[in-house]
């Protein structure tokens, strides 16, 4: 499977709030293990074709790029970038998660993030 950011490309875009980059939270945000959900939705913006779900640890941030993951468990030795929106992480209570994508179960990871991502064909204002 290719990296989503490739399956994304100029097709699609991540829909969600606007939020100014926080140096502090990226710097902050350096290896910790992060699980992030993605739904995919068709042009209308309502309705899911696909849910995907990944984990892995931050190993970059950048303003420009966004943060990149080095993916852990079925997906281990890929990468993805998730956009530079520092407000889509929630940090998490310590604890056994299990992903329903994957079935996998995820120990203790430190922050979540949900994303949805609109095919670009007729995109909802």
């Amino acid at each position: 499977m290719a990296d989503k950011e490739d399956d994304i490309g100029p097709e699609a875009s991540f829909t969600g709030p606007e939020s100014e980059w926080d140096f502090d939270f990226a710097r902050r945000l350096m290896g910790k293990y992060v699980m992030a959900s993605f739904s995919y939705l068709k042009p209308d913006g309502v309705t899911v074709r696909e849910h995907e779900q990944v984990h892995g640890i931050v190993i970059d941030a950048t303003r420009d790029e966004g943060f990149t993951l080095a993916l852990r468990g079925s997906r281990k030795g890929e990468t993805i970038v998730l956009p530079p929106n520092p407000s889509a992480f929630v940090k998490l209570a310590p604890g056994n998660y299990r992903l329903s994508s994957t079935n996998e179960r995820v120990v203790n990871p430190d922050y979540t993030s949900l994303w949805k991502v609109v095919d670009a064909e007729h995109k909802p204002d």
